[in-house]
């Protein structure tokens, strides 16, 4: 059993399979277009992202990672460790 998880924020853009592979969590970072706000990876994604940014007047914002999403994953990942004890 592996004793350290190891967990980033979506903008380390690390590739989802490379991720799989090495058991790496990711929390997804909200990126602001005007009133529209997204979880970057998930709702949507890098290649949306830039066609946004070329047909929107104001430049995204992004926002500081969300406490509930880092909880959230920390949960999970007791809760597995724990089902493996």
């Amino acid at each position: 059993m592996k004793k350290v998880a190891i967990i980033t924020d979506s903008t380390a853009y690390i590739p989802k399979d490379i991720r799989d592979k090495h058991q790496i969590h990711m929390v997804p970072l909200n990126v602001t277009f005007g009133e529209e706000t997204y979880k970057e990876e998930l709702e949507i994604t890098t290649e949306q992202f830039y066609e946004e940014m070329k047909v929107k007047e104001e430049l995204p914002k992004t926002l500081s990672l969300p406490s509930v999403y880092l909880k959230n994953c920390l949960r999970s990942l007791l809760l597995i460790m724990m089902k493996r004890l």
